[in-house]
Formats: C-alpha cells, structure tokens, sequence
C-alpha cells in the first residue's frame, strides 16, 4: 500500500498570500518558475507541517519570518495525503504571532501533539528517510563535509545512534556501580580504620589487665616487704646503722666507681676524637684530593671553553669587520658602476657627434677636392698630408691600446700586492699571538708556585693558632673543674630538680645576660633574689617543694611564671632623668627573653641606675637607687655600701664556662678556616703539579712556537720584498703610461698641425669654404679630444673597479674562512662541554662518597657528644652520691626516733595485706617496676572495657562488606563486557550500512556519468575514521571528489544521496534544484534515474531544465506579481489549471 501527498493548501504563507491549493499526483511532479517566485517555498511548507525542529530548515531567522508580510499576524499549512485504498489524512499546522509565537497542529481537524503527527503517518504506511528531503545545499554541505562529518552523517543514517542511547545506559550503570564501589570502599576502609581502633583498644585492655594484676603483685610485694622491714628494723636497730654504715662506705665505692667510670667515658671521648681526626686528615682527605682534582679538571676545561668563546667573540668581530669590507666595497663597485655607465652613455653620445662632424668633415674633404682638381701640386700636397693624419691617428690608436695593456697590467699588480698585504697582516697577528701564548705558558709555573707557597704560610699560622688555642682550652677545662667543684649547695640543688621536675627552668641569674660594666649593680640589686628558681606555673613549683620536704633540702625560693606580675614603673622620671647621673631603669641594662620578664622584674624591681654615689644622694628618696659600684640607696633612706667580693665561685664557674665556650666556637670556627686553606692548598699543590707536569711540554710548545714565528717572520720578508718588487714594477708601469700619455699629446700636436696646413692649402682654393672645413675639423679634433678624454676616464673607472672588486673577494674570502675557523672552535667547544660533563659525573660520585663520609664523621661526633653526655650525667651522680651519703648519716641519728612507731606500722601493714588475697610476690626493683607500670596505665589513657565484643562484631561487618565489594566488581565487569559486545555490534551496522551505500553509489554514479565512484575508509576503527570520496568520471583518472569540477562534484554527491534512498526508501521525496550544477547530458541522466526508480513512490522535484518535464506526471509553474507567488498546475492531457 503506498501513499502520497495529493494537495497543499497554504494560507499567508511566506509568499503565498490569502488561499493558495497546490494539487500534486502520484509519480514525478515537476516544479518550475523564474528565480525568487516561491518554488522553494513549497517545501518548506511541508517541513513546516512535519514540524521541523529548527527554523533555519525553512529558510527563516523567525518564525514572524513565516508569515507573509502586510497579511496579518498568522498563517496555516495543511496536506492532505492519500493511500491506494481512498483513505485520505490530513495534517495542518497553524502559526500564531501574539505576544510569543505559538503552532498549533491538527490531525483531520483535530488539535492534536507534534508527536501524534508521527503516528498519524505510519497508519497511512507514510514514512521519511534521511533524504527524503534534498533542499538547496545539502548537495553542497556534503561536498563540503570532512571526513569526520561523513562519518557521522553515516552514523545517522545506518541507525546506529540507537547504540549509542544503550552504550550511555550501560555507561551510566557502570558509573553507579562505580560509585557503589567508591562508597563501599569508603565504608570499607573506614572499618578497617574502626577495627584497627577496636584492635588497638583490645590489645590495650589485655595490657590493662596484665598491668593491674602486676601492679597489684608490686603492692603486695611492696607491703610484705615493708612489713619485713619493720620487723627487721624492730628487732635490730643497731644493726641497722651498721647497715647504714656499710651502706655510707658502699656509697663511697659507688662514687669512686662513678668516677672510674667518668675516666673511662673521658677515654671513650678521647677516642672518638681520634677518630674523627683519622676520619679528616684520611680517607675524607684523599676523596677531597681526587674531588678537587677532578673540580681542578672542571675549572681548566671550563676555563678552555671561556677562552674558546672569547677566540669566537674575536673571529666575530673579525667577520663583521669583513662584512662591514665587503658591504663598503659594494656600495663604491655600486657607486663606481653609475659612474662608468654614466660616462659609457656620455661617450656614445660624443661618438655620435663625433661620427656626424666626420661625415661632415669628409663630405666638405671631397668637396674640396674636387675644387682643387685643378692643382696638382695642391691635390700633391694634400693627398701627402692625408696620408700622414692617417698615420698619426693610427699611431695615437695603438699608444691608446698600449696605454689600456698597461693600465691592466697595473690593476693586476695591485690586485696581487693587495693579498700580500692581507697576508702580511695575517702573518704580522699569528706572530704576536705566538709570542704571547710564549710568554702566557712561561708565566704559568711561577704563578702556581706563589700561590701554592703563600698558602702554606698561611696554613701553618692557622696551625700554630689552634695548637695555641687547644692548650689554651685545656688550661681554662681544668679552671672550670676546680670553679665547678666550688660551686653553691643551692646550685646543685637546682640541677637536680632540673633532672627530677619537668618545667624548672633555672635561676633567675642564668636567664639574664649583661656587661661587665654592670656586674656590681645588678648584684647588689639583685642579691639574694637572682638565686630565686623559676618555674613553668605553680603546681611545678609544689612539686618542686615537696621535693625538697622529702630530701630534707633547706628550702629555696620558687617564681612561677603564671602567677608573677608583669609589673613596670609607672612614676614619673622627669624630674631624675635629667640629672646627669641618672643612667636609666637597671633593667633596661640586661637582655633576657621576654617570656621571662616578670621573674627579671621580681629580681630587680624598679631599681634606677645611676653613675656614682654622689648622684645617687643627690636623686634619693624617691625611688630604689643603685650605682655601677654596688651602692645601693633605699627610697626610706638608708645606704647600703662598701667592699664586696662579686668573683662568687658560682659566677666565676659561670664565667669560666662562658669563656671556655667561647673559645670552643673560635676553635671549631678555626679548624674550618683551616680546613678550607688545607682545600686551596692541595688545589694550588696539585695545579704547581700539573703546571710541573707540563713544563716539558710546554717547554716543547714554546720551542715549536718559536720556529713558528721564525718561519713566519722568514715569510713575512719575503712578502716584503715581493710588495716592494710589485711597487716597483707598478711604478715603472705608471711611468710607461705617463710616457705614453706625453707621445699621445706630441702626435695629438703634430695631427693637428698636418689638419691646419691641409686647412690652408684648401684655403688658397676657396677661402670662405675651406674656413668652413677649418672650423668643422675643429670640432671634430674637440670631439675626438673629448672621446680621449672620457676614455680615459672610462679605463681608470674600470681599473678602479676591478682592484675593487678583487678586494671584496679577499674580504668574502678572509670571512669564509674566519667562519670555518669559528665553526671548527665551536665544534671543539662541545667536545669540552662533552669532557666537562663527564667530569661533572666523577665529581657528583665523589661527592656523593664524600657526603657518606662525612655522615660518618657525623656519626662519630654525635658519639663524642654522647660521650661528653654521659660524663656530664656520670657527675650528676657522684654529686647525688656524695648527698645520699650526708643524708644517711641524717638518717642513722634518726633511727631510734622511728623504734617507737615500729611496731604501729608493722600493725597498719598486716590490715594492709589481708586485702591482697591471691597475690603473688615478685622479685627486682619493685619502685622501678612499678613506676614503669603507672606511666604505662597512664599512658594507656581511657580503657574500653567492651572492647572485645565490639571488635568481633566489627570484624564481620567487615567481611561482610568486602563480599559486596567482590559482587559490586563482578557487576562491572560484566557491564562493561555489555559496552564491548555493543561497541562491536555497532561497528558491524555501520560497516553493513557504508558497503551497500558504496556499492549502490556507483551502481547510481556508472547510470549518470558513465564512470564509478566510492566511499573510502581512512582508519583502523570504523567509529573515528573519516570517510572520503573516490570518484572516477567517464575517460578520467580517480580523483577526490574535492579536486572535480562543479557539475562532477553535485553528480557524485547525488550518486551518494540516491544510494541512500534506493538503500532507505521513503514514500515522499522533495528535491529541491538538486541538478542545477549539472550539464544536460547528467542532468537528463539523472532525471531518467529517478523516474525509473521512483517505484510506488511520489518524488516532487524543482528544477528549472526543460528536459525534466518529458518525464513528468505533473508539471507545477510558480510565478510572481509583486512579491506574490501564484501557482499553474499543466496536466499532461493537454488542459492548464490556474490555482487561485
């Protein structure tokens, strides 16, 4: 059952205004009409109907556009279809231009959807392929698309964007799955992050657990211990200061022990260092020798490609200097050139003067002749004097010729003296530059040497000077022990609560720093108060207290810095500040750490210093007063002053320690001097070495430099005395040619004379005529003498020219071979940057041994300190030892107070230990072992006591979630085994769809044109490759389809949309001037083609070629009147219908 379109009724549409009816019949139907009457606008009128998305397909840039203007603000268009059967189906579609633009559609009259439009169709059997529409460019778009764009023109045809809706389903699946999997791994790690938490927290209540029972075993043991104690201690109580006394003598070995171990860590030190002097003064100094020698290597090949690219820099210059030759000498051949042509074009025109004055002359010397036929002796004479005007003139020719010889002759010689002299400049640089590469390599020995013995001067001062300071160092060591062992009990006293306390700071003498100046002052305002304690806050200072109570320590002055005051002076100063003794605020005078302030300011309060005591009485009264003598004036008005002794042991140890310190910087800041010396040293000893080394082959370079410049100088005076030679010869040239020059002149005089005498002899005969002949001659010896003349000029020109023009060979000459030589430097230049590179590598390995060596002499050192640590920690407890022992002593004249309360502590623990019930006694150092487990329940912080359950319980939602995981990668896997399998299934429609349309193209192009043509696949992958056309017309060779013709490329480009419509057919087509680029022969071709394949189909084709209408059923004519397009169907019964 086919359908076609039986009649359009349009109404305001575009160009159809009011009612247009259009009817059409079943076959082809032919549109027809002059340019711009409207024909196109038939088929928009369907796709209007059809609902075509874009509005650009109607040819409109709005759908106003769409009604025709001055008719209103709306228009209609409906189709009615018709079917074998009768059925008939109408479709109109109504546009409305209100505020917006509206359609609406309408199905038999029935408002209906865009897409029950479609529906409507497939009932009738009506359905619209790809080209069921051939508008004006579409022949053109495809000729123009790239073979990307056919590709998907391809893709839209064969139907295979269907994939691409399943392959985006499958690709979305594939990326929720993917996220399920990002989730599921996210709550995965997040359990393994909870059950590694849970694990921990096991482990720490199994440690919990283990901890408490042990605690308690130490509690028991402890108890049970104490008990025994005390019943020991009952029993006995003079055997317990015995006890007391042998433990005073084990202390005392203990301290003499501590000591042996002391001198033993002192070795140990002594060692490392040693060590470490092996380490820098060996292996570390070899690799630092081998290192420098390569960094030696580098610096000289370094310093050969600076001289090289200075040696470029120079040939640069050399060459532009040439260039700058070569373009000078340009310029004057330039100017010279004008010159000559200018003098060429000069002469030409004497010589023309001249030829015209000597046929003159000569028509007159006929004349003349045949005047004095007559007179023999006149004809006599005159034929005499020709003859020999004749031959002068031929003998001033050849002196001319010899003149030209010789003026060449002379442009040679200097041609040929003017590349001696280049050569002789060339010879006269080498010399110089050989005389000083001479002197340069005879210099280098004696440089090294200065400089290598300048450093070994200055080496051993550096060594006498560290020699020096070391025993200085040890002198002020042994100082310091003795201060050291001088130092206050409080000292001490602070040291330990250092060591047993976290957060004592020190002394409040130890956080501040001032002159020497000052020493008097501030320990006289300070006294006592500098040996306050400073602490961190105040439960360290309770601590520390506490401490003190339990060691039965006298007690000592505490400064947390969270309670204490910032206090500053807040009285005015003006009326002391200007006193000439007021120095300012003594705390103003001290740096100490801002942190600190508050502890500084309790030591010194708002203490004024001032110079003197006289300023101090003068400003009294006021405010507390200290001089820089340690005078100190109280503002109630007392005076406190006189001698003191401010070298305290404490301050002298201090000071001492201060020094020695110093010293031990200036020491390390020494050894590294010298250690850098020592460096130059061996790098100044090693190049004096290689400056030796050289000196035979220096001295063998100087020798050969030496016959150089010999053999250089020989040529040099032979180029001399061949320069001289030339000179010579050209000047015997130049004097030939002046001679010449001179005969030339003579003959010139004697011509002229012969002329004048000839002139006379004519003048007896006829005077007035022979005076007429005399001026003529005049003129033509003038111009024979002005031809002489610039001929002469013209060979100096061309001589001038020619040593020019050998000159600017030399130039471009010397430049070539500048350049060669610049590019021979240069191609050295990268064999030493080649060379420094693989220097550069040996030097990164020794560097890279070097810095492992030097790790080890850090090794060594961080043991030395260790050491140093130890020996200072070794005396910690040989202080401690000796306050044990004092203590004991304490402890022994206490024990019979204790007796009394004995036996009420024996009582207290037996209540003790009967709530220890299934306890076990432990052995070892039970405060130590107990301690350890407090700091570990400490530690372990808050206990989950649930923790095993919830650790079970995690560990199987974790397995339960990695099952998940397992299933959710399976669900992935097979999706994307979808997206392949679809993938290929796509490939497979698309390859089916681009052979049939091939095929069926140049089965559809052999029909038009005679010839054949194809679709070409250019890549491996049918989905990205790009499509090309092959055409090959009748008689000629395969080409693209972009090198044809007009006409081929729309005949190809038919052949491919006709392919599409044999392969995809459609009930309807509109083909819209679809052979408007083709001759007659394809044109009629092409109509016979579709008329043959139209089939059941109904094809509406405009056209404006005659021939088509023989194959129509139904001819259409659209003309217009004044913008308005009218319709005339012709039937092919002979009748014509006008469309109202």
């Amino acid at each position: 059952m086919s359908s076609y379109i039986e009649r359009i009724e349009a109404y305001n549409f575009k160009s159809f205004r009011k009612k247009k009816v259009i009817n059409f019949t079943k076959g082809l139907n032919v549109i027809s009409g002059p340019n711009g009457s409207g024909k196109s606008n038939i088929g928009d009128m369907l796709l209007f109907v059809l609902g075509t998305k874009s509005i650009h397909a109607v040819r409109a840039d709005r759908l106003l556009d769409l009604v025709s203007k001055g008719s209103g603000n709306e228009c209609s268009v409906s189709v009615t279809f018709k079917n074998d059967d009768g059925r008939t189906l109408v479709i109109e579609r109504k546009l409305v231009i209100e505020d917006e633009p509206k359609s609406y559609y309408f199905v038999n009259g029935v408002r209906s959807k865009l897409s029950e439009i479609d529906d409507a169709l497939a009932s009738m059997g009506i359905n619209f392929g790809t080209y069921s529409f051939v508008l004006q460019g579409d022949i053109n778009d495809f000729i123009s698309y790239t073979g990307q764009e056919r590709r998907k023109l391809l893709e839209r045809i064969s139907g295979v964007d269907q994939f691409d809706a399943e392959l985006e389903k499958v690709r979305d699946d594939i990326e929720a799955v993917s996220r399920n999997m990002e989730i599921n791994q996210s709550i995965i790690e997040e359990k393994k992050q909870n059950l590694e938490r849970l694990r921990v927290e096991k482990e720490r209540k199994e440690r919990y657990d283990d901890l408490v029972k042990r605690k308690r075993d130490i509690e028991y043991t402890e108890i049970t211990s104490q008990r025994n104690t005390a019943e020991r201690q009952k029993r006995t109580i003079e055997s317990q200061i015995s006890e007391l006394t042998a433990d005073i003598s084990r202390l005392e070995n203990e301290r003499v022990d501590l000591e042996k171990g002391l001198e033993i860590a002192r070795s140990k030190r002594e060692e490392f260092a040693k060590r470490i002097d092996e380490l820098s003064s060996g292996e570390m100094n070899r690799v630092k020798t081998d290192l420098h020698a390569v960094e030696v290597e580098i610096a000289k090949i370094r310093g050969t490609i600076e001289e090289k690219n200075r040696n470029i820099e120079k040939l640069e210059e050399i060459i532009a200097k040439y260039e700058g030759d070569r373009d000078r000498l340009d310029r004057q051949i330039d100017d010279l050139d004008a010159q000559i042509q200018e003098k060429k074009e000069k002469r030409k025109l004497l010589e023309e003067r001249y030829e015209r004055i000597k046929k003159e002359y000569d028509d007159l010397f006929s004349m003349a002749q045949a005047k004095a036929i007559d007179a023999a002796e006149t004809r006599k004479k005159s034929k005499e004097y020709q003859e020999k005007i004749e031959d002068l003139e031929s003998e001033i020719e050849r002196i001319r010729d010899r003149i030209s010889s010789t003026n060449a002759d002379i442009a040679a010689l200097m041609q040929k003296r003017s590349g001696l002299e280049e050569r002789k400049e060339d010879l006269d640089l080498k010399i110089r530059t050989s005389e000083w590469k001479a002197k340069e390599s005879s210099e280098d020995i004696g440089k090294y040497s200065k400089k290598y013995y300048d450093l070994k001067a200055k080496y051993d001062q550096m060594n006498d000077r560290i020699s020096d300071l070391k025993s200085e160092i040890a002198e002020k060591e042994a100082a310091a022990r003795t201060a050291s062992s001088r130092v206050p009990e409080y000292v001490k006293n602070v040291e330990m609560l250092k060591r047993s306390v976290d957060g004592v700071i020190g002394l409040v003498r130890d956080l501040i720093s001032y002159g020497e100046k000052y020493v008097k002052a501030v320990e006289s305002a300070g006294g006592s108060r500098l040996n306050a304690v400073v602490v961190r806050d105040d439960e360290v200072a309770k601590e520390c207290i506490d401490l003190l109570k339990e060691r039965k320590i006298s007690p000592m002055t505490f400064l947390p810095l969270n309670k204490l005051r910032k206090n500053s002076i807040d009285r005015d100063l003006s009326r002391i500040s200007k006193d000439p003794g007021y120095l300012g605020v003594l705390i103003d005078f001290i740096d100490f750490e801002e942190e600190y302030r508050s502890a500084v300011y309790y030591a010194l309060r708002d203490t004024i210093l001032v110079a003197d005591i006289d300023a101090g009485r003068r400003l009294m009264g006021v405010f507390r007063l200290v001089t820089l003598d340690g005078d100190i004036f109280d503002p109630g008005g007392s005076i406190t002053g006189g001698y003191r002794n401010y070298a305290s042991d404490y301050a002298s140890a201090a000071r001492i320690q201060h020094e020695l310190e110093g010293m031990k910087v200036q020491l390390s800041s020494l050894t590294e001097e010298r250690s850098r010396i020592k460096r130059e040293l061996d790098q100044a000893f090693n190049e004096m070495s290689e400056a030796s080394r050289r000196s035979g082959e220096i001295m063998k370079e100087q020798e050969m430099i030496k016959r150089e410049v010999e053999r250089s100088k020989n040529e040099l005076s032979q180029i001399i005395a061949e320069i001289s030679k030339i000179d010579e010869e050209m000047k015997l040239k130049r004097s030939a040619v002046e001679n010449d020059t001179r005969l030339i002149d003579d003959k010139t005089r004697d011509l002229h004379k012969y002329q004048e005498a000839l002139n006379d002899l004519y003048d007896r005969v006829d005077p007035d005529f022979f005076k007429k002949m005399g001026d003529i001659s005049a003129d033509l010896n003038s111009a024979r003498s002005e031809l002489d003349n610039i001929d002469s000029d013209l060979n100096k020109a061309m001589n001038t020219r020619n040593i020019l023009i050998s000159e600017r060979k030399h130039a471009e000459d010397q430049m070539v071979d500048t350049k060669l030589q610049e590019n021979a430097i240069t191609a050295d230049i990268e064999e030493s940057v080649k060379e420094k590179k693989e220097f550069e590598e040996k030097a990164k390995k020794y560097q890279y041994v070097l810095n492992d060596l030097e790790g080890k002499y850090g090794d060594l050192s961080a043991q030395m300190k260790e050491a140093e640590r130890q020996m200072r920690e070794i005396e910690g407890k040989i202080n401690d030892t000796r306050a044990s022992v004092e203590l004991k002593n304490e402890m022994r004249n206490e024990l019979k107070i204790k007796i009394s309360v004995l036996e009420e502590r024996i009582s207290t623990l037996d209540q003790s230990l009967s709530s220890y019930t299934g306890a076990n006694l432990v052995s070892g150092d039970l405060s130590s072992m107990k301690l350890e487990i407090e700091n570990a329940l400490s530690d372990l912080g808050e206990i989950n006591h649930a923790a095993y359950d919830e650790y079970n319980k995690a560990e199987k939602d974790l397995e339960e979630y990695i099952r998940k995981h397992e299933q959710l990668m399976n669900e992935k896997k097979a999706l994307e085994d979808t997206t392949a399998m679809l993938n290929q299934r796509k490939r497979e429609v698309f390859m089916k769809t681009f052979s049939e349309i091939s095929e069926k193209m140049n089965y559809v192009y052999g029909i038009i044109n005679g010839g054949s043509a194809s679709l070409m696949m250019v890549g491996d992958d049918p989905l990205t490759s790009s499509i090309e056309v092959s055409v090959t017309p009748k008689d000629k060779a395969t080409v693209k389809i972009q090198a044809l013709s007009g006409g081929e490329k729309s005949v190809a480009a038919l052949s491919f949309i006709t392919a599409v419509q044999i392969l995809m057919p459609s009930s309807i087509y509109f083909l819209d001037e679809v052979d408007m680029y083709l001759d007659g022969y394809n044109a009629e071709n092409m109509i016979k083609m579709i008329s043959q394949n139209a089939g059941e189909s109904q094809t509406i084709i405009i056209s404006l070629k005659s021939l088509v209408f023989s194959y129509a059923s139904n001819a259409i004519g659209v003309t217009s009147v004044n913008g308005e397009s009218f319709v005339f169907i012709k039937h092919f019964d002979g009748s014509l219908e006008a469309v109202s």
